[in-house]
């Protein structure tokens, strides 16, 4: 048996309040580097444990010291106890600017405690109350009524409770603390009431368990949930071995179960995340009255609903869903079932306008600001979808702005700047999808809403750059967004544009062909355009138009992808490229998809000029001309430039003229090709 544990005494009060303090080698390090900094804050070193005076002087009185360890204070009183030596990593960080030699002071006032006798540790706590009370000395820095003056008093409280032979057990424990790798935590619990009652002693013999008061359990379990959401959680195998720890020391709290569920859903894991959400309704509320039961099972079955959505298991999640539709009718409760329309409306297609309005009207009434403004939204892409006018989109997401800044709703406001970002790209505007972008990022840098704001402007960014030749700019974008996000799967994406627009430019089929490989395991629809992209540049016709024409099979309710499908295919297959071209461009302009409609245009303008129809050429090439050179990719521009040269020189009336102008053309598409080092791909041309 190990002698350490030998050592522990475990004492628990026998009243009903369950509140318990321990008294730990964690927390007496703490008081130390509490006395320590006091004893520096006191002007001079004074004459205690016969140490020599050293006075402050001005550089090291800053009040950025002051305020750094206040920070740290509170962050150390407020955290679980944690080993040694993650103890000392944290004074050491560098996070906090702390007062020259407070650390290695820290650290000999613990050997010296240890060289001495059990009565050394009786001082340390002796001396709380000179450090919190001598209002001469030490009020600039800790104050009876403050966060640190009362726990000072707290840790003195529980340790008068202390017999002599615990006592000596603490010692040899904070001897095992220090001097140990991965030290058991042996500790002194009582409960708060059982001040002044006889408490029950025993020797504990179980293995190393970490320690956990209430509110410290409160406090890592709140910040996790939403460091979870941000992206900045610890990591899940670190994660669970915590919840582990907290179930096992405290297998009541609840809270730790959903905690889980959070953590195994960030992860992908499906069996984990389901075990945990059952483990927190069955044992939330057990002996509640049958109505407050009915609607826990209600919210059990939404997240339930959630969960399988999340997995894109739509028939399960449908079914999860009416379920808590039901429960919600039957307890009455407006707010969940609100909720549970907003789902509803995500997960089907079917009247899908009329449930986000009746949603929306119902969630004014209630007050619900978070649904309301959701609603909003969600109506937006709705309406997008479905060929309203970009004004009424732009509208709609303008009201769910003014509702996210009355209310605080920081995350709705990253997600309408991301929704503009897709929708100014769909409808072809590079410049504004940039600026969206941009001020996502913004928003989420001062509000850390989580990592798919991050993505999606990165994203975006990075693909204005791709399609204006500037990749190491792309790849730098790229490489940052994913030291800030780096879990999610839409780089794979990103980086697979990116390799493929700079390999197809340069002539890298090989490089290109892979990259399209490595895009059809995220998204295959894109990749099928992009491969038949790269077989038209190969002269790969059959390629190009096979490719096309799946893309074309699986973006039946995608405009966009459906326009660039029928663009591949006219392509690919010029005999049937006028049809194939006209659906494309009545798709276009139905959706208000102006920039593949100005792309479908000159292509247009192309065979009309091959069938000898010049005049007509040229007057479709200027009409569309003007919107590619605005917010078109440095290739697009170079071919719609050259195709303008040749319906210049094809209706020339003044030789000269007409002439200089397609070279003045001509000259400006090298000078293009050569500064982006594009391979030009107008073969056609």
């Amino acid at each position: 048996m190990d002698p350490i544990n030998n050592d522990v005494w475990n004492i628990r009060g026998s009243l009903k309040n369950t509140m318990l303090e321990y008294v730990t080698p964690y927390k007496i390090c703490i008081v130390i580097l509490l006395q320590e900094m006091c004893l520096l804050k006191s002007n001079t070193w004074r004459n205690f444990h016969f140490r020599q005076p050293v006075f402050m002087d001005e550089e090291e009185s800053k009040p950025i010291y002051r305020r750094d360890f206040c920070m740290l204070a509170l962050h150390l009183i407020q955290s679980p106890d944690m080993e040694y030596e993650e103890f000392l990593a944290v004074l050491n960080s560098g996070k906090y600017k702390l007062y020259p030699d407070l650390v290695d002071h820290f650290k000999k006032e613990i050997q010296n405690l240890l060289k001495r006798d059990v009565g050394s540790i009786m001082d340390v706590l002796n001396n709380i109350d000179r450090i919190s009370l001598e209002q001469n000395s030490y009020d600039a820095l800790i104050k009876p009524s403050s966060k640190l003056g009362l726990f000072l008093r707290r840790v003195r409280l529980f340790f008068d409770k202390l017999y002599f032979s615990q006592t000596i057990a603490m010692h040899k424990a904070l001897h095992a603390y220090v001097h140990a790798s991965k030290p058991t935590f042996p500790a002194m619990d009582m409960e708060l009431s059982s001040i002044g009652d006889e408490s029950e002693i025993k020797a504990s013999h179980e293995g190393p368990v970490g320690l956990w008061s209430k509110r410290q359990l409160e406090l890592f379990l709140g910040e996790q949930a939403k460091l979870i959401q941000t992206g900045d959680a610890l990591s899940p195998p670190q994660l669970q071995a915590k919840i582990h720890d907290v179930l096992t020391g405290n297998p009541d709290h609840v809270e730790a179960h959903f905690v889980s569920y959070m953590n195994c859903l960030r992860s992908r894991e499906f069996c984990g995340a389901q075990e945990s959400l059952y483990h927190y309704f069955d044992r939330r509320n057990p002996q509640c009255d049958e109505e407050t039961k009915c609607r826990g099972l209600c919210y059990a079955a939404l997240n339930l609903s959630i969960l399988h959505s999340s997995f894109n298991h739509k028939e399960e999640a449908m079914f999860a869903l009416k379920e808590a539709i039901t429960l919600a009718h039957e307890s009455n409760d407006n707010v969940c079932l609100q909720h549970t329309q907003a789902w509803m409306y995500k997960l089907t297609n079917d009247q899908k306008g009329m449930l986000i309005d009746r949603s929306r009207v119902k969630c004014e009434d209630l007050n619900l600001n978070y649904l309301y403004s959701f609603g909003l939204q969600a109506y937006a892409e709705h309406a997008a979808k479905n060929s309203d006018l970009p004004a009424k989109v732009f509208g709609l997401l303008s009201k769910s702005d003014v509702v996210n800044c009355q209310h605080s709703l920081l995350d709705l406001l990253c997600t309408g700047h991301a929704m503009r970002a897709a929708l100014w790209a769909m409808y072809g505007r590079s410049e504004l999808a940039c600026l969206s972008a941009q001020l996502l990022l913004h928003g989420q840098a001062s509000s850390a809403n989580g990592t798919e704001p991050v993505v999606i402007a990165v994203s975006n960014i990075a693909l204005y750059f791709t399609i204006q030749g500037e990749y190491g700019l792309a790849w730098a974008v790229i490489n940052h967004g994913k030291e800030r996000a780096p879990d999610s799967k839409w780089w794979v994406w990103s980086e697979s544009v990116l390799c493929f627009t700079e390999s197809l430019h340069r002539g890298l089929w090989g490089l290109a062909k892979e990259a399209v490989d490595r895009l059809a395991a995220v998204d295959p629809i894109e990749a099928l355009l992009r491969e038949s992209e790269l077989c038209f540049a190969r002269g790969d016709r059959e390629g190009a138009e096979r490719a096309g024409r799946v893309a074309l099979e699986k973006s039946s309710d995608l405009s966009v992808m459906k326009v660039r499908a029928l663009y591949a295919l006219a392509r690919a297959l010029p005999r049937s490229a006028v049809l194939s071209l006209t659906d494309a461009y009545h798709i276009a302009t139905h959706f208000y998809v102006d920039y593949w409609a100005a792309l479908i245009a000159l292509e247009m303008g192309n065979i009309q000029l091959e069938m000898g129809l010049p005049q007509q050429a040229v007057k479709t090439v200027e009409g569309a001309l003007l919107r590619v050179l605005a917010h078109g990719s440095w290739s697009d521009i170079s071919d719609g430039l050259v195709l303008y040269a040749k319906c210049r020189v094809a209706t020339y009336k003044n030789k000269h003229t007409d002439i200089s102008e397609a070279i003045r053309l001509l000259s400006k598409v090298r000078i293009v090709v050569l500064i982006n080092k594009l391979y030009l791909t107008c073969t056609i041309y």
